[in-house]
């Protein structure tokens, strides 16, 4: 059975405090283990901060054997399995909609990342930017959007970047289908004069 694709609010707020928090959690755990860190500190690390438990983006088995998909919460200041599958989706439903409204665009996406394994060649991650850039040139960059930057890294200023392009793209595309005009106000080639 296929996943269906549904549309997830691209995250845009990472701070450099959110990358200097992970970056100190990270130190503490390499000098003094994970078990060095407070309840509060391995709930952010594992889970975002909730206070309930949420699983990796992936199939988790009940007790009957159904399976069950759980999300997890935004880890700012890092990037993992779920942003980019959130990322790469999101794209996807773009391209979608935009060839569905005579936008011909083509793009390679990857929407199976798992934790413990991310795109960390430069290769997969100069994909995903240029997935974001394709969509762009295929229909427009609102003014104002940041410059997706291609270099040998991917920061929490990178992921706001694509991120916000995505929320862009997805405004001006609702902003389009609101303009609209019903069916049957006006044909092409009519000679009315419209107000």
């Amino acid at each position: 059975m296929a996943r269906r694709k549904i549309w997830e609010s691209p995250a845009t707020d990472r701070t450099r405090a959110d990358a200097n928090y992970i970056a100190s959690l990270a130190d503490q755990i390499r000098e003094h283990g994970i078990e060095s860190l407070t309840e509060e500190q391995r709930l952010y690390w594992f889970f975002g901060g909730s206070q309930e438990l949420w699983a990796s983006d992936g199939p988790l088995g009940t007790k009957d054997g159904e399976q069950l998909v759980c999300r997890t919460k935004v880890i700012k200041g890092a990037i993992n399995a779920y942003d980019y599958n959130r990322i790469e989706r999101n794209c996807v439903i773009l391209a979608e909609r935009l060839n569905a409204y005579g936008y011909p665009v083509s793009i390679q996406a990857r929407t199976d990342w798992v934790m413990g394994y991310f795109p960390h060649r430069l290769t997969e991650i100069d994909r995903i930017r240029d997935n974001v850039n394709t969509l762009l040139d295929a229909y427009h960059k609102m003014p104002g959007s940041p410059d997706i930057r291609y270099w040998g890294r991917l920061d929490w200023t990178d992921a706001n970047s694509l991120e916000q392009n995505i929320r862009n793209i997805d405004t001006l595309l609702h902003q389009m289908i609101t303009g609209f005009r019903y069916s049957g106000t006006f044909f092409s080639g009519q000679e009315v004069i419209l107000p």
